[in-house]
């Protein structure tokens, strides 16, 4: 029997450091429990991650989970297309004078438009400008990409120093939690 060993994302997010939560087998190798299957799996995927190598820890992912994953981004992204900020009216309607709504309308607009020129999508997907470039993209190479800007977070949060050291798995009904533990490269 042979094994498709691909992870699924956990509750349709993808944690820091490709956290490994549960993973979804569908098939095992003969002989190997699904718990070992998983923290195979898993260590794969870590050690991928680690060495930068985003092509291959994508394609551990299971198709099916990563095109829902997909297809959620890219509904979140695609919901604030064209929005700038609350209007005037809206805080008028909280029982601000206008004045005051007009003020808190100008600097929304303006924190707003700040946040876009940093260009969120195209950080957490590098080299993807537009919700349409993110829809176009092909479920692995949507997941290598933020692959890639989640190892960038890790390093942003101070994390470079750490790795995630797979312990085991447990069975839960379909699912095997995997279990892991961070561990400081940094000797002490």
């Amino acid at each position: 029997m042979k094994a498709n060993r691909r992870m699924h994302l956990v509750r349709g997010a993808l944690p820091l450091l490709g956290a490994l939560a549960s993973l979804g087998l569908n098939e095992r190798a003969a002989g190997q429990s699904a718990s070992d299957s998983a923290a195979i799996v898993a260590r794969q995927f870590l050690d991928a991650f680690a060495s930068k190598r985003w092509q291959e820890a994508a394609l551990l992912f299971h198709p099916e989970t990563l095109a829902e994953f997909k297809r959620r981004e890219v509904g979140a992204r695609d919901c604030w297309r064209g929005y700038s900020g609350p209007t005037a009216a809206q805080f008028m309607k909280a029982g601000i004078p206008r004045a005051v709504a007009e003020y808190n309308a100008r600097e929304a607009r303006a924190a707003t438009a700040r946040a876009d020129s940093l260009n969120r999508l195209e950080r957490r997907y590098p080299g993807t400008r537009t919700v349409e470039e993110l829809r176009a993209l092909a479920p692995v190479e949507f997941i290598r990409r933020r692959l890639m800007s989640a190892d960038q977070e890790k390093d942003e949060m101070g994390l470079s120093g750490v790795r995630a050291i797979v312990l085991g798995g447990v069975p839960e009904g379909e699912w095997v939690n995997v279990l892991f533990r961070y561990e400081s490269l940094l000797s002490g």
